[in-house]
């Protein structure tokens, strides 16, 4: 990333696929703005795995508290799970996830992974498989904020899980015109 100009040209067949390209190349350029800022981490759940290793034990020697030290446990259990769930997505299965988790560790260096569209063990920054370091941090923060809402809530209300789509035409007529 060097911080270079460029134009880009996007074009489709209908409004909708212009709307589209672009609200993907707008995410692209968000996405690269934001590692140019804040760097960059192994991608595909590994940079959260990792730091996960370093909460399981709770952190003992720096944090006193009983209470804290079981939160860190838990974020770092909970850190564990993009990685397994993108394996498993791919794979189908948690326990094939576990296999190759281990095999990933089995490495040992903190930039390899798994290219999941190959699913080959490699390093990560050599295939360009990176995370925004900033977006990294704020899904922890807004994850914990959430965790800790939940916590302290005593009613939640949860959106039943069967979503039906809705017809093609409700999104025709809804067009918007840029």
């Amino acid at each position: 990333m060097q911080s270079k100009i460029a134009e880009i040209q996007v074009g489709g067949s209908t409004q909708v696929e212009q709307g589209e390209a672009r609200d993907l190349i707008v995410d692209a350029l968000n996405s690269a703005k934001s590692a140019i800022q804040g760097g960059v981490l192994p991608g595909g759940g590994m940079a959260m795995y990792h730091a996960s290793q370093l909460l399981k034990d709770g952190l003992p020697d720096q944090i006193s508290d009983r209470s804290e030290r079981i939160g860190a446990q838990i974020l770092g259990q909970a850190m564990t799970e993009p990685l397994k769930q993108l394996i498993a997505n791919k794979l189908g299965s948690a326990e094939s996830a576990a296999h190759q988790v281990d095999k990933i560790l089995q490495a040992g260096d903190l930039f390899t992974g798994l290219d999941i569209s190959r699913m080959e063990v490699c390093d990560l920054m050599d295939r360009g498989i990176y995370d925004s370091y900033n977006v990294v941090k704020t899904i922890l923060e807004d994850s914990i904020s959430l965790a800790g809402m939940v916590i302290t809530t005593e009613c939640i209300l949860v959106k039943e899980k069967s979503y039906t789509p809705l017809p093609l035409k409700h999104y025709q007529d809804r067009r918007e015109v840029f």
